[in-house]
C-alpha cells in the first residue's frame, strides 16, 4: 500500500475512534451519576431524636469550635447515651473556657447522680444553683436526694424553691414535697402537696395513695 493510501486510511480511522473515545467517556460520566445518586441516596441518615441532636450539635461544633452552648449540649446527648467519659471530656472543654456556666455544673450532677454519687451531686448542684439561683431543677435534684437521706427539713427548703420557681416536673416536685412533710408530721402540708400533684397529674398513683393513706 502506498503513502498516500496508508494516510487515507489514518484519515478513515481517527473519526471513529475519536466517536468511540466520546462514546465511552459519557458512558463513564452516565455511570458515574447513577452511582453518585444511589451512594447518596443509600447515606444513613438521624433515626431517632436523640440521633439528631448529636448531628446538630456536631455540626455546630464544625462550624464554631468556641460554641459552649452546643458543647454542653453535646455533653448531655453523650450522657444520655450512656457515653459519660465522651460527656466529661466535652464538659472539660467547657470549663478551659467558661467555668462559671451553670449548666456544666449540673451535667456534672446528674452524671454523679446516675452513678450513685449523691455527695458529688449535691456539690455540683449548689455549684449550679450558685451560678443561677434560678435554676428550679437543681433543687428539685437536692431536695430528692435529701428526701432519700431522711434529711427532710433541707429536702424541703429545696422542693419549694423548687416549686416556687416552676419546676418543669411539678407533679414530680409537689409529690416529693408531700413524702416531707409527710415524714416530718405535718400531715396539712403533706395533703396539700399531694392534690396538687394529681392537679397537674390525675392519674399519679403514688399521691392517690399517699392521700388515702393520710385519710384512713
Amino acid at each position: 500500500m502506498s503513502t498516500e493510501e496508508n494516510q487515507s486510511a489514518g484519515e478513515r480511522v481517527h473519526p471513529w475512534l475519536a466517536a468511540g473515545i466520546l462514546i465511552t467517556l459519557a458512558g463513564i460520566f452516565v455511570l458515574g451519576g447513577v452511582v453518585a445518586k444511589r451512594v447518596y441516596l443509600d447515606m444513613p441518615t438521624p433515626r431517632t431524636a436523640l440521633e439528631r441532636e448529636l448531628v446538630t450539635h456536631k455540626t455546630r461544633l464544625s462550624r464554631d469550635p468556641d460554641d459552649t452552648g452546643a458543647r454542653v449540649k453535646l455533653a448531655q446527648v453523650y450522657f444520655r447515651m450512656g457515653k459519660i467519659a465522651a460527656a466529661q471530656s466535652q464538659l472539660e472543654i467547657v470549663e478551659q473556657v467558661d467555668p462559671g456556666l451553670w449548666d456544666v455544673h449540673f451535667v456534672r450532677g446528674m452524671i454523679a447522680l446516675d452513678q450513685d454519687q449523691t455527695g458529688e451531686a449535691i456539690k455540683a448542684f449548689e455549684r449550679a444553683k450558685k451560678a443561677d439561683p434560678r435554676n428550679e431543677l437543681a433543687y428539685y435534684h437536692v431536695g430528692v436526694i435529701y428526701l432519700e437521706r431522711e434529711q427532710y427539713e433541707l429536702s424541703v427548703e429545696n422542693l419549694e424553691r423548687a416549686v416556687k420557681l416552676n419546676c418543669c416536673g411539678l407533679a414530680d416536685a409537689h409529690y416529693s414535697l408531700g413524702l416531707a412533710y409527710e415524714r416530718l408530721g405535718k400531715d396539712g402540708k403533706a395533703v396539700e402537696h399531694y392534690e396538687h400533684a394529681l392537679e397537674y397529674v390525675p392519674s399519679l398513683r403514688e399521691a392517690r395513695t399517699a392521700l388515702k393513706r393520710l385519710s384512713d
